[in-house]
Protein backbone atom coordinates (compact mmCIF):
# COMPACT_ATOMS: atom_id res chain seq x y z
CA UNK A 1 0.00 0.00 0.00
CA UNK A 2 1.49 3.12 -1.19
CA UNK A 3 1.33 6.46 0.79
CA UNK A 4 -1.58 7.91 -0.92
CA UNK A 5 -4.06 4.89 -0.88
CA UNK A 6 -2.85 4.55 3.07
CA UNK A 7 -4.24 8.00 3.50
CA UNK A 8 -7.33 7.38 1.41
CA UNK A 9 -8.49 4.94 3.40
CA UNK A 10 -8.11 6.49 6.59
CA UNK A 11 -10.06 9.54 4.89
CA UNK A 12 -12.40 7.03 4.05
CA UNK A 13 -12.85 5.91 7.53
CA UNK A 14 -13.48 9.43 8.58
CA UNK A 15 -16.25 10.35 6.35
CA UNK A 16 -13.93 12.91 4.30
CA UNK A 17 -14.04 13.38 0.58
CA UNK A 18 -10.72 12.51 -0.80
CA UNK A 19 -8.96 15.90 -2.52
CA UNK A 20 -9.25 15.82 -6.40
CA UNK A 21 -6.30 17.05 -8.09
CA UNK A 22 -6.65 20.31 -10.09
CA UNK A 23 -7.51 19.58 -13.84
CA UNK A 24 -4.51 19.59 -15.75
CA UNK A 25 -4.76 22.05 -18.67
CA UNK A 26 -1.77 22.36 -21.46
CA UNK A 27 -0.88 25.49 -21.77
CA UNK A 28 -1.18 27.15 -25.22
CA UNK A 29 1.42 28.59 -27.20
CA UNK A 30 0.07 31.56 -28.17
CA UNK A 31 2.22 33.82 -25.32
CA UNK A 32 5.63 32.67 -27.56
CA UNK A 33 3.72 34.35 -30.40
CA UNK A 34 3.93 37.75 -28.56
CA UNK A 35 7.30 38.27 -28.30
CA UNK A 36 8.72 40.76 -30.06
CA UNK A 37 5.13 42.31 -31.27
CA UNK A 38 5.21 45.01 -34.06
CA UNK A 39 8.67 44.99 -35.04
CA UNK A 40 10.12 45.01 -38.67
CA UNK A 41 12.49 43.20 -39.82
CA UNK A 42 14.56 45.84 -39.97
CA UNK A 43 13.96 46.22 -36.37
CA UNK A 44 14.21 42.68 -36.15
CA UNK A 45 17.83 42.37 -37.40
CA UNK A 46 18.72 45.48 -35.03
CA UNK A 47 17.79 42.94 -32.15
CA UNK A 48 19.39 39.43 -33.77
CA UNK A 49 22.70 41.97 -34.01
CA UNK A 50 22.57 43.05 -30.27
CA UNK A 51 21.65 39.94 -28.98
CA UNK A 52 24.63 38.00 -31.03
CA UNK A 53 27.10 40.32 -29.70
CA UNK A 54 25.99 40.01 -26.39
CA UNK A 55 27.22 35.72 -26.90
CA UNK A 56 30.66 37.10 -28.53
CA UNK A 57 29.96 37.20 -32.12
CA UNK A 58 31.61 39.84 -34.50
CA UNK A 59 28.92 41.02 -36.82
CA UNK A 60 29.11 42.58 -40.05
CA UNK A 61 26.33 44.19 -41.98
CA UNK A 62 26.99 44.40 -45.84
CA UNK A 63 25.25 44.58 -49.18
CA UNK A 64 24.57 41.85 -51.38
CA UNK A 65 26.58 42.69 -54.28
CA UNK A 66 29.39 43.89 -51.66
CA UNK A 67 29.31 40.13 -49.79
CA UNK A 68 32.62 38.62 -51.52
CA UNK A 69 34.44 41.96 -50.38
CA UNK A 70 33.34 41.78 -47.33
CA UNK A 71 34.43 38.34 -46.78
CA UNK A 72 37.95 38.48 -47.95
CA UNK A 73 38.46 41.33 -45.33
CA UNK A 74 36.76 39.36 -42.68
CA UNK A 75 38.95 35.85 -43.64
CA UNK A 76 42.04 38.89 -44.05
CA UNK A 77 40.99 40.10 -40.33
CA UNK A 78 41.36 36.16 -38.62
CA UNK A 79 44.49 35.45 -40.58
CA UNK A 80 43.08 32.51 -41.80
CA UNK A 81 45.66 30.23 -43.67
CA UNK A 82 42.55 28.34 -45.86
CA UNK A 83 38.87 28.48 -46.50
CA UNK A 84 36.32 25.66 -46.84
CA UNK A 85 33.59 27.68 -48.39
CA UNK A 86 29.82 25.47 -48.32
CA UNK A 87 29.04 24.83 -52.06
CA UNK A 88 25.41 26.92 -51.71
CA UNK A 89 23.15 28.99 -54.37
CA UNK A 90 24.40 31.83 -52.96
CA UNK A 91 28.02 31.64 -53.69
CA UNK A 92 27.77 30.12 -56.96
CA UNK A 93 25.79 32.93 -58.11
CA UNK A 94 28.33 35.42 -56.86
CA UNK A 95 31.36 33.27 -57.84
CA UNK A 96 32.93 33.70 -53.87
CA UNK A 97 35.18 30.70 -54.41
CA UNK A 98 36.77 32.23 -57.59
CA UNK A 99 36.91 36.04 -55.84
CA UNK A 100 38.44 34.80 -52.34
CA UNK A 101 41.15 32.55 -54.26
CA UNK A 102 42.92 36.06 -54.66
CA UNK A 103 43.62 36.21 -51.19
CA UNK A 104 43.77 33.09 -49.36
CA UNK A 105 43.40 29.22 -50.39
CA UNK A 106 40.16 28.26 -51.17
CA UNK A 107 38.47 24.77 -51.24
CA UNK A 108 34.38 23.94 -51.86
CA UNK A 109 32.67 21.65 -49.96
CA UNK A 110 31.72 18.45 -51.91
CA UNK A 111 29.15 16.22 -51.09
CA UNK A 112 30.64 13.03 -53.54
CA UNK A 113 33.60 13.12 -51.07
CA UNK A 114 33.81 9.97 -48.51
CA UNK A 115 32.99 10.60 -45.30
CA UNK A 116 37.35 10.79 -44.79
CA UNK A 117 38.49 12.76 -47.08
CA UNK A 118 35.51 15.45 -46.25
CA UNK A 119 36.71 15.72 -42.48
CA UNK A 120 40.11 15.99 -43.75
CA UNK A 121 39.26 18.83 -45.91
CA UNK A 122 37.61 20.53 -42.85
CA UNK A 123 40.23 20.17 -40.67
CA UNK A 124 43.17 21.61 -42.74
CA UNK A 125 41.08 24.86 -43.27
CA UNK A 126 41.66 27.19 -40.82
CA UNK A 127 37.64 28.95 -41.41
CA UNK A 128 34.67 27.53 -43.18
CA UNK A 129 31.89 29.73 -44.74
CA UNK A 130 28.53 28.61 -45.09
CA UNK A 131 25.34 31.24 -45.58
CA UNK A 132 22.85 30.21 -42.26
CA UNK A 133 19.07 28.65 -43.46
CA UNK A 134 17.33 30.45 -39.87
CA UNK A 135 18.75 33.17 -37.64
CA UNK A 136 16.45 33.88 -34.40
CA UNK A 137 16.82 37.33 -33.01
CA UNK A 138 15.97 36.96 -29.35
CA UNK A 139 18.64 34.57 -29.10
CA UNK A 140 21.51 35.43 -31.84
CA UNK A 141 21.02 31.63 -32.84
CA UNK A 142 21.69 30.53 -36.38
CA UNK A 143 20.39 27.66 -37.71
CA UNK A 144 22.31 26.09 -40.81
CA UNK A 145 20.55 22.96 -42.63
CA UNK A 146 22.68 19.73 -43.50
CA UNK A 147 22.31 19.52 -47.47
CA UNK A 148 24.89 18.19 -49.93
CA UNK A 149 26.49 21.48 -50.33
CA UNK A 150 26.87 21.56 -46.51
CA UNK A 151 28.03 19.35 -43.87
CA UNK A 152 28.61 19.67 -40.57
CA UNK A 153 32.13 19.54 -40.71
CA UNK A 154 32.38 23.57 -42.81
CA UNK A 155 31.26 25.03 -39.87
CA UNK A 156 31.99 22.96 -36.85
CA UNK A 157 35.86 21.59 -37.39
CA UNK A 158 37.36 24.66 -38.24
CA UNK A 159 38.43 26.84 -35.45
CA UNK A 160 36.93 30.11 -37.06
CA UNK A 161 33.55 30.07 -38.90
CA UNK A 162 31.47 33.10 -40.71
CA UNK A 163 27.86 32.32 -41.38
CA UNK A 164 26.53 34.60 -43.98
CA UNK A 165 22.63 36.06 -42.81
CA UNK A 166 20.19 37.07 -45.19
CA UNK A 167 17.89 39.86 -43.22
CA UNK A 168 14.85 37.83 -44.41
CA UNK A 169 15.60 34.64 -43.11
CA UNK A 170 15.93 36.66 -39.45
CA UNK A 171 12.55 35.31 -37.05
CA UNK A 172 11.23 36.46 -33.88
CA UNK A 173 11.89 33.58 -31.49
CA UNK A 174 12.76 29.54 -31.62
CA UNK A 175 9.32 28.94 -31.81
CA UNK A 176 8.67 30.87 -35.38
CA UNK A 177 11.71 29.09 -36.92
CA UNK A 178 10.46 26.11 -36.35
CA UNK A 179 6.99 26.58 -37.26
CA UNK A 180 9.48 27.31 -40.58
CA UNK A 181 10.92 24.21 -40.49
CA UNK A 182 7.71 22.16 -39.88
CA UNK A 183 6.01 24.22 -43.17
CA UNK A 184 8.86 22.65 -44.99
CA UNK A 185 8.02 19.18 -47.09
CA UNK A 186 9.09 16.29 -47.16
CA UNK A 187 11.15 15.93 -49.77
CA UNK A 188 13.31 19.38 -48.69
CA UNK A 189 13.58 18.54 -45.15
CA UNK A 190 17.50 18.27 -44.28
CA UNK A 191 19.45 15.06 -42.79
CA UNK A 192 20.29 17.60 -39.22
CA UNK A 193 19.25 21.09 -38.60
CA UNK A 194 22.20 22.41 -36.09
CA UNK A 195 21.64 25.68 -34.18
CA UNK A 196 24.56 27.50 -32.91
CA UNK A 197 24.45 30.78 -30.86
CA UNK A 198 28.21 32.17 -30.68
CA UNK A 199 31.42 30.34 -30.61
CA UNK A 200 31.91 27.25 -28.75
CA UNK A 201 31.45 27.80 -24.99
CA UNK A 202 30.56 25.97 -21.49
CA UNK A 203 30.01 27.59 -18.06
CA UNK A 204 30.24 23.55 -16.50
CA UNK A 205 32.53 24.86 -13.92
CA UNK A 206 31.07 27.13 -11.21
CA UNK A 207 28.84 29.14 -13.86
CA UNK A 208 31.91 30.83 -15.23
CA UNK A 209 31.68 31.40 -19.03
CA UNK A 210 34.80 30.00 -21.17
CA UNK A 211 34.83 30.41 -24.97
CA UNK A 212 36.45 27.68 -27.56
CA UNK A 213 36.23 24.28 -25.67
CA UNK A 214 34.85 22.08 -28.07
CA UNK A 215 34.30 24.00 -31.38
CA UNK A 216 35.40 27.14 -33.36
CA UNK A 217 36.49 29.72 -31.17
CA UNK A 218 35.55 32.51 -33.95
CA UNK A 219 32.35 33.06 -35.02
CA UNK A 220 31.22 35.97 -37.68
CA UNK A 221 27.79 36.82 -38.60
CA UNK A 222 28.08 38.83 -42.33
CA UNK A 223 24.02 40.00 -42.34
CA UNK A 224 23.53 41.05 -45.94
CA UNK A 225 20.56 43.24 -46.81
CA UNK A 226 17.83 41.16 -49.02
CA UNK A 227 14.79 43.05 -48.30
Amino acid sequence: MDRHEFIRRIGSVLGRERPQPPAWTTPGIEFRQRIMPGLNQEEMTQAFIANSRAVSVRVIETARERLNASLAEVIAGIGAGGCLLADQPLFRDLNTAAYLRSYVPVEVWEADLSREEAVMRAERASVGVAAADLAVAESGTVAVFSRGGVGRSVTLLPPATIYVVPQSIIRPRLTQALEAIQSMSNKDMPSSINFITGPSATSDIELVRVEGVHGPMQVVYVIIEDI
